[in-house]
């Protein structure tokens, strides 16, 4: 469905393992040009196997520093997308969105957002496949038929437009 604008692929890492035993990374405290290998050939494989272009980039654990900021930037990607406490450079081309909620979270955030003083607030909501029960049983916190029951709840908010990350 990315040709039809209703899905934005993004680069989650590399390979998604750590790079050090003293934190989860696979990014942060790694060379720039060891980091601008992983994201190009990431991107190139993704690009190349589902046929669209990729310039979004979620990091695993959401763990990144000012290198990987730059590689991104040297890499073609546009957008990261990680958690609120993460490095920011006020001079990087990147579009920064920040995950803001599981969905579990989202009629909550609706609620807050609605309350805010502007008019256009942002709401991201992060999740894994392993988020939904029925992947996995233990860690899972939605079935995919409460997942689809938010879906339709926000769909009927007047206030409420679903839009990709791209757009």
């Amino acid at each position: 469905h990315t040709e039809q604008g209703l899905v934005d692929v993004a680069l989650h890492g590399f390979a998604h393992q750590v790079s050090t035993s003293q934190q989860r990374t696979e990014f942060a405290g790694v060379p720039i040009e060891s980091q601008e290998q992983k994201l190009i050939s990431g991107k190139e494989f993704l690009e190349k196997s589902l046929g669209t272009s990729i310039d979004i980039f979620i990091p695993p654990w959401n763990s990144y520093d000012l290198n990987t900021l730059m590689a991104l930037s040297n890499s073609g990607f546009s957008t990261i997308s990680a958690s609120k406490i993460g490095d920011a450079d006020e001079n990087s081309p990147l579009f920064f969105i920040p995950a803001t909620c599981a969905p579990s979270d989202v009629k909550n955030g609706v609620s807050a957002a609605n309350k805010l003083s502007y008019d256009k607030p942002l709401m991201v909501v992060l999740f894994h496949g392993y988020d939904f029960k029925e992947i996995d049983e233990a860690r899972g916190t939605i079935t995919f038929q409460e997942f689809s029951e938010i879906i339709d709840w926000l769909s009927a908010q007047k206030n409420v437009n679903i839009i990709t990350v791209d757009q």
